[in-house]
């Protein structure tokens, strides 16, 4: 299950396994972002596995100017649910055009 949402922060994003108590391996993240929103624009990803009352920093990520704007992040671990957060402080209009995971469904 995907779900998503938008609050004062940025993007939310949130994945969860269709069976409860399996755990979650992601290998790669893929973002599609719209490119040719300006020079040295970014933003950051951030991931919570306890339904956001922590976050850890993926990275921070530059939108390319031209081309391609696909970003892939990998190997971000496991756990029973992910949360996703990307803002940016940049005073830009950017959209996500996309957002994927690689991921497998373990035991507990």
């Amino acid at each position: 299950m995907i779900a998503s949402e938008f609050d004062c922060v940025g993007l939310k994003i949130g994945i969860a396994p269709i069976v409860q108590g399996k755990r979650i391996y992601i290998s790669r993240l893929q973002i599609d972002v719209q490119t040719n929103v300006g020079s040295s624009k970014t933003f950051l990803l951030e991931m919570s596995t306890d339904r956001g009352t922590t976050w850890e920093t993926v990275d921070t990520y530059t939108i390319p100017t031209t081309g391609d704007g696909t970003i892939y992040s990998s190997s971000l671990g496991s756990a029973f649910c992910f949360l996703f957060r990307i803002t940016t402080t940049d005073n830009v209009n950017f959209s996500i055009l996309g957002f994927q995971a690689t991921a497998d469904i373990g035991e507990h």
